[in-house]
């Protein structure tokens, strides 16, 4: 099948059953960042205590898997997994058959939330996230893209969600939520051709209408994204550290931005990433 699960297990779940769900395609940007989670998780009291399933889309070398093996291992949440598969049908339908496999085969399941992210999203405060989730009335937590104004209060139904970073109770999503994850070559089923072709063709137009029926409940809750960085989450306590001047100012110098909760908020401080940094990096993609 190419597929291989490499796994561990180090001890109990706390209280509320938490997954931290990474997907990547095991590019060696998105590795110099994950070998920097050991150092960020345990400054989390809570994200560092949950399990962890980083899910590797690639056809890289038994060298390659070792690497992330390591990195994976180094984590001090009490379980945490690397399940690599070989199949990889390319950069936004690679994250969207993430979360598809996830759905469809259960692996959310046992959990009373999974928080989705990218490597290269570094948690810098859990506290909003975490609070947000401890709300009985709250299925989703997600931020918002904000091309039609930002969504500050549930039902918000102009939101374009991020998929770098959200968070979902997984019994509020259909297990068949992303099936239409094939863009480049859609489904043979006329339902999902349609939908493709139609309003579908991003990773975040999908999860918008995955998670649709939460905004409909409005069980919504926002990250407002007071960064300016798109589709690229930048607020509520996550930052994605994309580009070669985030990635060197978060994830370079042996991880030394992680070194204590003082290096962290120095991190967040305004000014930390000058303006025009993140203007060159708005427009790029991941490695």
């Amino acid at each position: 099948s190419g597929e291989r699960a490499l796994s561990k297990a180090r001890g109990a779940r706390g209280a509320m059953r938490i997954l931290i769900y990474v997907a990547s395609h095991l590019s060696r940007s998105h590795l110099e960042c994950m070998r920097c989670w050991p150092r960020m998780l345990r400054l989390l009291p809570t994200l560092g205590k949950a399990d962890v399933l980083v899910y590797g889309g690639s056809d890289a070398g038994a060298e390659v898997v070792q690497q992330w093996r390591t990195s994976v291992d180094a984590l001090p949440n009490p379980n945490a997994t690397l399940f690599v598969s070989s199949f990889n049908p390319g950069y936004q339908d690679g994250a969207r058959y993430a979360m598809h496999i996830a759905l469809a085969r259960g692996w959310f399941d046992a959990y009373d939330w999974v928080v989705r992210l990218n490597p290269d999203v570094m948690v810098l405060d859990e506290e909003r996230l975490v609070s947000l989730m401890a709300d009985s009335q709250v299925e989703g937590v997600f931020a918002s893209c904000g091309r039609k104004g930002a969504c500050v209060h549930s039902g918000c139904k102009h939101g374009l969600i991020q998929t770098d970073g959200f968070a979902i109770r997984p019994g509020a999503v259909a297990a068949d939520a992303f099936v239409c994850w094939n863009t480049s070559r859609p489904r043979s089923d006329r339902a999902c051709g349609a939908r493709v072709a139609g309003a579908e063709g991003h990773a975040e137009e999908q999860a918008t209408r995955a998670f649709a029926p939460i905004v409909r409940r409005g069980k919504d809750a926002w990250l407002t994204n007071k960064t300016g960085y798109k589709c690229r989450v930048g607020s509520g306590g996550l930052l994605h550290v994309h580009g070669p001047a985030k990635m060197q100012l978060a994830c370079g110098d042996g991880c030394a931005a992680w070194a204590s909760a003082g290096a962290v908020r120095a991190l967040q401080a305004p000014g930390a990433l000058p303006h025009a940094q993140r203007t060159a990096e708005r427009g790029a993609r991941d490695e």
